[in-house]
């Protein structure tokens, strides 16, 4: 009686990564306009009809030019290129007033570069606060929010880590509901509450 072995390779992490952005890509179309077509990559419905039905099966690589993965649940891009896509992002919403809110060191880097020109490109109007501080205090929130106010943006771009992002969520919310006018701290969460109850 002969045994026989097989060796199983595993794959390395970013084959792995990539074999799960594709089911999802796969599975739940882009609802990107420049990504959701099919032919847009030089795939044929029969490469589409293949990855849904045998996901494990090797793919041609010459024939995969995707540059960028859409996860349709949470609407996240990422990948070179996208940020410039961020003024289509807003004009295909409708947006006629876009608050862009960031810090002083990220107003330098090139991914500000790119929102600048792909919100220029696309004709959207757009206002840039740029004050925004490591680890907000109710100070800076309500030296933010009163920059917002009179300006009435109807959409807000982060463009920064978590103190920026609650900053612009903090912004859009007392912009939105401005009846919302006390803001108390503990520790380190925020709980807002109702004046009206």
């Amino acid at each position: 009686m002969t045994i026989s072995t097989a060796v199983r390779i595993a794959p390395s992490r970013a084959a792995r990564a990539v074999n799960l952005l594709r089911t999802v890509q796969f599975t739940h179309p882009s609802s990107c306009p420049c990504h959701a077509n099919p032919n847009y990559h030089n795939q044929t419905p029969s490469t589409i009809h293949q990855a849904r039905r045998h996901l494990a099966t090797p793919v041609d690589f010459s024939q995969q030019k995707e540059y960028a993965f859409e996860m349709a649940a949470s609407s996240i891009r990422f990948g070179p290129g996208c940020t410039k896509e961020v003024g289509m992002d807003f004009k295909n919403m409708g947006s006629k007033r876009v608050m862009v809110v960031t810090d002083q060191n990220v107003r330098k880097l090139d991914a500000m570069k790119q929102v600048v020109e792909g919100l220029s490109r696309e004709g959207v109007t757009f206002e840039i606060y740029d004050k925004v501080r490591v680890e907000p205090k109710d100070s800076s929130i309500k030296e933010a929010i009163d920059f917002a106010k009179p300006w009435k943006p109807d959409a807000f771009l982060a463009v920064g880590g978590g103190s920026v992002i609650d900053t612009a969520k903090l912004m859009n919310l007392y912009t939105t509901f401005p009846g919302m006018i006390s803001c108390q701290y503990r520790i380190t969460s925020i709980i807002l509450t109702n004046p009206r109850g």
